[in-house]
């Protein structure tokens, strides 16, 4: 009777375990499906007149065999019209390299041609100027050094910069500082960009004085080879000078990265104790995309779901995710329920087999 009991308890549990593992089986996790169009990396979306470009898909792993995989984006947005400023405290030097204007003086620029000789460190060489790369090769031709954006070397007895690297042409810009110069007052609308010379390089390249300044009673002088005399001022030139009123334009590099265009710059306003710069160009701002998260792009807020490792959907239907997700944790419940049932009920058919087959007492 024992045995009949347990059998007719090992039915009950073997069906309820089978029942709910065949619920499992067949029962499906709700998707989620957002109205929207399924961008790739390289697709744009237009929001508000407004242009975002999907610039970045890309899959991480937690790491491990059956590891979790997240998703994330990056959404690129262009404004082509926007307003950038920098502002010029008294003092601020000029270099030929950030700035530019009509009739500046001391300013100096030459492009180098691939195969053009150039003597460095004291030898004859020639470049070599190809697919953007600028290098110096001997008569052997072996490569002696290479040059970037940004690089100086000595060229026509000065160092000049390097500006640009083309195809097959090189850029160098070369020639003396300005400095911003703003007059005392309460009321300031002008400032003078005033030439700064390099006195030691104008002393070495001057072979009638010595290379370096003296000083005396009378202030710094420089010495001549026959052994005159000259006060540094009188020695050096006039410095050119040229004023600046609100309204005015110069070209003008504001960052330091030389392969940045330079901008046609307005003079926006001059106060006593700085000049305002302001031009117009473009400029690209980046929004971080990850599953679920809320983004604003034209003033609206958006939620964002990758359907796939591919491609993202970015859609304002925001309390529709939401719902969504709401029914996929409620999903994962009821399955984690069943599979509670169905280990319970294989638990409990052990349970029985194992008791129904205690020894009984005679």
């Amino acid at each position: 009777m024992q045995r009949r009991v347990a059998a007719i308890y090992l039915v009950f549990f073997v069906v309820m375990g089978a029942s709910a593992y065949s619920v499992i089986a067949v029962a499906q996790q709700p998707t989620i499906d957002l109205d929207g169009e399924e961008l790739a990396v390289g697709d744009s979306m237009t929001v508000e007149g407004q242009t975002y470009t999907v610039s970045n898909i890309s899959e991480t792993s937690s790491g491990g065999e059956g590891s979790a995989t997240t998703l994330a984006g990056q959404l690129s947005e262009t404004n082509e019209s926007f307003q950038y400023s920098a502002e010029l405290a008294n003092g601020t030097a000029l270099s030929p390299t950030n700035s530019s204007w009509t009739g500046k003086e001391g300013a100096f620029s030459a492009t180098i041609e691939d195969g053009d000789p150039i003597r460095f460190n004291g030898s004859e060489q020639t470049a070599n100027i190809t697919d953007g790369t600028f290098a110096l090769e001997d008569d052997a031709g072996n490569q002696t050094t290479t040059f970037s954006v940004g690089d100086t070397l000595p060229y026509e007895n000065t160092t000049a910069t390097v500006t640009g690297i083309g195809n097959t042409s090189a850029t160098l810009v070369w020639g003396d500082n300005y400095e911003v110069v703003i007059p005392n007052g309460t009321s300031v609308d002008e400032f003078q960009a005033v030439q700064r010379f390099n006195v030691t390089e104008r002393l070495q390249n001057d072979p009638e004085v010595e290379n370096q300044v003296y000083s005396g009673e009378d202030g710094q002088f420089v010495r001549y080879r026959n052994g005159t005399t000259q006060p540094l001022d009188e020695y050096l030139p006039e410095p050119a000078s040229t004023t600046f009123d609100e309204g005015d334009t110069l070209t003008f590099r504001a960052g330091e990265d030389l392969s940045a265009p330079a901008n046609e710059t307005t003079i926006a306003n001059i106060t006593s104790e700085r000049v305002r710069l302001e031009w117009t160009g473009p400029r690209t701002t980046k929004t971080e995309l990850t599953e679920g998260a809320n983004v604003t792009l034209g003033g609206r807020l958006h939620t964002v779901h990758f359907p796939n490792p591919s491609t993202v959907v970015i859609t304002p239907d925001v309390g529709s995710y939401q719902n969504q997700v709401a029914r996929q944790d409620y999903f994962e419940e009821r399955v984690n329920g069943l599979w509670g049932v169905s280990i319970l009920s294989g638990l409990g058919a052990v349970m029985v087999v194992a008791l129904a087959y205690l020894p009984t007492r005679g």
